[in-house]
C-alpha cells in the first residue's frame, strides 16, 4: 500500500501549521516542506520547486519560484562585464535599443582619471574648445541699460590659460520694414574682474567700424544705429587670461535708444565660440 503525504496547492499551505516532522507536498510547484510545529506551512526541505517566494537578497522570488528579479540598484559597479580596455564609455552607438556598447574616445578628446576634457585649440580654423548658440529670438522693448543675455556667456573652467572668442550677434527691429523709432543696440562684453586680455566689436553691417576697443577692466558698452532700417551683425571678437577660477565671458545689451513701441530683437543663431590656446 502507497504511503501518501499531506498535499495541496502552495497557495493553500501556509493555512495549515504542520505538526512537528510532518511532511506536506505541493502539487503545483512539486515542493516538498516539513512541519517544525509553529511555521505556517512548513519549512522547504528542497524538491524539483527550486526555491521558495521572498526576497532572497539581491533578487526576489515570485510567483511560486516561477519570477526571478534582480532588486533596484543591486547591479553595483563591480559585479558588471569588466571593460576590455582603458579609455572606453559604456553607452549604445548601434541604431535601435539593445545591448549596453563600449564606446571609444575620439580625436579631441582627452581622459584624465574620471574626467572628459575637450583637447585645446587655437583660432585658426580649429574646432573651438566650446561653443553656444542662441535658441530662440530675444526681444528687449523700453530699457537702455545693457543687460546679460542668459544663452551668451562662458564659464572659464581654468585658472591661468589663455582664451580666445569670437562671437556673432544677429540684430534686427521687431517691425523692421516698417516707420516709427530706430532704437539700435547697445551691447558690452560683461565685466570679468580678475582677469587680464583685450577685445573689441566690430559691427559687420551694415559698416565695420571698430567701435569698442579695450581690456578687460570694466564694462565698456558700444553702440550701433542705422540710418536706415535694416539687420545689423556684430563680430566680437579678444583674448583674456582667468587670473581666478571665477571668471565668466558674457554678452550684454539692450537698445541704444530705449523705445516703447518698437523692439531691438537678437536672433536666433546668435553664437559664441571660445578656444583654449594653451
Amino acid at each position: 500500500m502507497a504511503l501518501k503525504l499531506r498535499r495541496g496547492t502552495n497557495s493553500g499551505r501556509t493555512a495549515i501549521t504542520p505538526a512537528e516532522g510532518e511532511p506536506i507536498f505541493t502539487t503545483d510547484t512539486k515542493q516538498l516542506y516539513i512541519g517544525d510545529g509553529s511555521t505556517a506551512g512548513g519549512i522547504a526541505v528542497g524538491g524539483g520547486g527550486g526555491v521558495s517566494d521572498g526576497d532572497k537578497g539581491d533578487i526576489t522570488v515570485s510567483s511560486s519560484g516561477a519570477t526571478w528579479t534582480i532588486d533596484n540598484d543591486a547591479v553595483t559597479y563591480a559585479k558588471m562585464q569588466n571593460v576590455s580596455a582603458t579609455s572606453r564609455l559604456l553607452g549604445r552607438a548601434s541604431s535601435g535599443s539593445g545591448d549596453v556598447e563600449e564606446i571609444t574616445i575620439g580625436s579631441g578628446l582627452t581622459l584624465t582619471g574620471t574626467t572628459i576634457s575637450a583637447s585645446g585649440g587655437g583660432g585658426g580654423g580649429d574646432v573651438p574648445t566650446f561653443m553656444v548658440v542662441k535658441t530662440a529670438d530675444e526681444t528687449v522693448t523700453n530699457s537702455s541699460e545693457a543687460q546679460n543675455d542668459d544663452e551668451l556667456v562662458f564659464s572659464a573652467p581654468a585658472f591661468n590659460r589663455p582664451y580666445y572668442f569670437e562671437a556673432t550677434i544677429y540684430v534686427e527691429r521687431s517691425n523692421l520694414g516698417g516707420g516709427g523709432d530706430q532704437p539700435g543696440i547697445k551691447y558690452a562684453i560683461g565685466n570679468l574682474s580678475g582677469v587680464q586680455g583685450l577685445y573689441n566689436v566690430v559691427p559687420i553691417y551694415p559698416n565695420n567700424t571698430i567701435s569698442v576697443y579695450g581690456a578687460f577692466a570694466g564694462i565698456s558698452t558700444g553702440s550701433y544705429t542705422p540710418s536706415i532700417t535694416q539687420p545689423i551683425v556684430l563680430k566680437l571678437q579678444g583674448s583674456f587670461r582667468p587670473l581666478s577660477s571665477s571668471a565668466v565671458l558674457q554678452f550684454m545689451w539692450a537698445q541704444n535708444t530705449a523705445s516703447a513701441t518698437v523692439g531691438t530683437v537678437v536672433k536666433k543663431g546668435s553664437k559664441l565660440l571660445v578656444w583654449d590656446l594653451s
